[in-house]
């Protein structure tokens, strides 16, 4: 999406009209799916459509963010400089994400060996020191005695600990799907000692992102806190979002507002 926008807005810069412009982007590309939906986009086009409106038709591709700033740079007559600043967005959206990512998949990967070797440790090694041990008929100290009586309990009833961990999960999971439950776990997220203040800075720093790409795009301020909610994933902060808007649609200045 990236790529198709930064193209775009290249060829609309150097003149070139945007059936055409859609044209060659369908040629280059090697995604099937993609030239499809452009092959239709340029049809709807061609139908009397608006760009904004033809993008519009596939939310899975174009947000509601991104065909908002389309729409906006064709009422504006600035097309190409809105298509640089989405592309420039999005870019740094996606580094942003690339950036977490990166910072979690080293404690994530460690977690994860960590249990696994437990787990090897507890299911095969502790039985076979603890026939050793039971030979050597010796009293056992009680962090060792611990430790073999957990190792028996995960042979003997580990299927027992993977079926509650199963329904565990599958509780969670439907409870998350739930209104109050998405508003319990996400109050819940931001309240987490580290994570929570983690999760809270990037929720508002893209917020933010979100809400300056609308605004220089010539959107104003009520209707693009409307399309910067949908952009906060935390059900709490979206709440809250919301009330701000509503205080600014009554004449608060933004700055009172939050």
């Amino acid at each position: 999406i990236v790529l198709f926008t930064l193209q775009l807005s290249s060829l609309l810069e150097s003149g070139v009209n945007i059936i055409n412009s859609l044209h060659i982007i369908s040629n280059q590309t090697s995604n099937k799916y993609v030239k499809a939906i452009l092959s239709d986009v340029s049809s709807k086009i061609k139908d009397g459509k608006s760009l904004s409106e033809s993008l519009a038709a596939y939310p899975q591709l174009f947000s509601n963010l991104y065909t908002s700033l389309i729409y906006s740079g064709e009422v504006g007559g600035n097309i190409e400089v809105t298509l640089k600043r989405l592309a420039d967005f999005l870019g740094k959206e996606e580094e942003f994400k690339n950036s977490i990512r990166a910072a979690l998949t080293y404690p994530v990967f460690v977690s994860g060996v960590g249990l696994l070797t437990l787990i090897v440790l507890l299911y095969f090694v502790i039985p076979r020191l603890a026939t050793m041990f039971a030979d050597m008929g010796q009293i056992l100290p009680l962090p060792t005695r611990i430790l073999i009586n957990t190792s028996n309990s995960l042979r003997e009833f580990g299927w027992i600990i993977l079926t509650i961990i199963f329904l565990f999960i599958f509780f969670l999971r439907r409870l998350y799907r739930s209104p109050g439950g998405r508003l319990l776990w996400d109050s819940f997220k931001l309240k987490l000692l580290i994570m929570g203040e983690i999760i809270l800075k990037t929720e508002i720093s893209r917020l933010m992102r979100t809400l300056s790409l609308l605004l220089s795009g010539g959107i104003p301020i009520t209707p693009a806190l409307d399309i910067s909610i949908s952009s906060i994933e935390n059900q709490i902060l979206k709440s809250e979002v919301q009330k701000f808007k509503e205080q600014i649609a009554k004449g608060t200045s933004l700055s009172n507002a939050l």
